[in-house]
């Protein structure tokens, strides 16, 4: 599979459901706390300049530390205790009535339908209205699952509560804090001009049907979801929002946010925070980090010069019968540069990339393709490499990327970009002749002595036979951890 930049996107979690929500807001602008640097070693000694083949050893021996790290017996608790919930509880004949008539009522309460019929001209309107917050943490019940059908009680949280192998387990969902929301519009409008239309009094009438829905998010400052075993914490999710938007449909230009994500498993630590995004300022960012046991494994971070604009798309259809047309919002990115991403493994590896502008990127990489299509079927060739080398070029001028080890100062590799073209016929098992034409760039490692691999031609089995067989183990050893799931 050709691989190119992975563009880094900015995402808003809603995990949503449903209810009534209480609109807070503070004014205050979120603000994007200092990122660690990583790669950006300058004053720190530098580590011996390792030989192409010395890099692949090195590679190899922190892969294979890192996979030692994540054992799946770390994590077969939680997928024990998941198989077993579902085979006890949604087993055939299990009686789940009452907890299928609260959400019911959960969807009852978020869904507002309004119906307007005007006789005259046929035309019908409908407005929907939704109003979601996130996790259920504003719907309310307690949830006993008995041998033979669960039960729905009043509660002040949200809770489960179950019993495995003679074991009590709980899984609570709460939130906290002010809540704030966001809104979002989708307009559908269409003329039917021929079906059930119909003649009366010498005038004729067409039907005619516009759709509105209006989708209310509400996201709480906190919310918490934690799964016990005789009272002590198995797993937890904290989630934390700092949003400050629009009062009606979100402005990218003139909102931000920043949002911090924790899962606690068994010791582990899966970790996003200082991430967020500040649309006055053009700023993005991110950082993950995954620790085991209080050390930390895997570093990630990321910035950009980021603008986002809304922009209102009508999609518009016509036919003989029909005239229809929606409306919605779109996130246009109105500058994408300095984009910046690092990663630390195991304080071992140090990998670094840069590009000056994604949205020039994303063009160069699009003249290339069309560069590189045929016309000729019989036996494809390039249209034009003199302007795929040319565009491969300017790709090359706007990225950057660097190899450390060990938080030297000195970059023992680069990654740059070659165009490829590639034509391959087949034939299936019933004598079928097919053929597939494949075009893009991918990327090469460039060695401080001048040597170029392509990725396949550097990790290869020869070099890496021992951590592709204990990938291969690790892979097999979860799934059959997880394995019900799977079947």
């Amino acid at each position: 599979m050709k691989k190119h930049l992975l563009i880094l996107a900015c995402a808003c979690f809603t995990l949503a459901s449903c209810g009534d929500i209480n609109k807070e807001e503070t004014g205050e602008k979120p603000g994007l706390e200092e990122l660690p640097g990583i790669g950006n070693n300058e004053g720190n000694d530098p580590t011996e300049e390792l030989a192409p083949d010395q890099q692949q050893a090195k590679l190899q021996s922190v892969g294979e530390k890192l996979l030692a790290e994540f054992p799946a017996e770390s994590f077969e608790t939680i997928a024990t205790i998941a198989e077993e919930f579902e085979k006890t509880y949604n087993k055939e004949g299990y009686d789940l009535s009452e907890f299928e008539e609260w959400m019911r009522t959960v969807t009852e309460t978020a869904y507002i339908r309004e119906y307007d019929e005007t006789s005259i001209e046929n035309e019908y309107h409908y407005i929907s209205k939704k109003n979601l917050l996130i996790l259920l943490s504003n719907h309310t019940g307690l949830f006993t699952f008995g041998p033979d059908k669960v039960t729905v009680s009043p509660f002040e949280g949200t809770k489960a509560v179950f019993n495995l192998n003679g074991k009590n387990y709980e899984a609570e969902i709460s939130s906290s804090g002010a809540v704030t929301t966001g809104y979002y519009k989708y307009e559908y409008h269409c003329i039917n001009n021929y079906v059930n239309n119909y003649v009366s009094d010498g005038v004729l009438h067409k039907e005619k049907v516009d759709r509105e829905a209006l989708i209310t998010i509400g996201v709480p400052e906190n919310v918490s979801i934690t799964i016990k075993e005789e009272g002590t914490p198995l797993a937890t999710v904290n989630a934390k929002f700092n949003l400050n938007i629009s009062s009606e449909q979100v402005q990218f230009s003139t909102d931000a946010f920043a949002a911090e994500f924790t899962i606690l498993i068994n010791g582990y630590e899966f970790k996003l925070n200082k991430t967020g995004y500040e649309g006055p300022a053009s700023k993005a960012q991110m950082m993950a980090t995954i620790s085991g046991n209080g050390t930390t494994l895997i570093t990630a971070v990321g910035t950009a010069d980021l603008f986002l604009s809304n922009k209102t798309v009508e999609s518009r259809y016509v036919t003989d019968y029909q005239d229809f047309y929606t409306t919605e919002t779109q996130i246009i990115f109105e500058k994408f540069e300095n984009f910046k991403v690092a990663m630390d493994i195991l304080g071992e590896i140090q990998v670094t990339g840069t590009c000056t502008d994604m949205n020039k990127f994303d063009e160069e990489y699009n003249i290339i393709v069309d560069a590189l299509m045929y016309d000729n079927s019989t036996r494809p060739e390039p249209n034009d490499e003199e302007v795929a080398a040319e565009h491969t070029k300017n790709i090359n001028e706007l990225t950057e990327f660097g190899v450390y080890y060990d938080n030297g100062s000195n970059k023992q590799a680069d990654i740059e970009f070659e165009y490829f073209y590639e034509y391959e016929e087949w034939m299936d098992d019933w004598g079928y002749i097919g053929s597939s034409y494949q075009v893009g760039i991918h990327p090469v490692i460039v060695f401080n002595n001048g040597t170029r691999n392509k990725i396949e031609d550097f990790f290869t089995e020869s070099a890496f036979g021992n951590l592709i067989d204990l990938m291969n183990e690790f892979v097999d050893s979860y799934t059959t951890v997880f394995g019900y799931f799977f079947e």
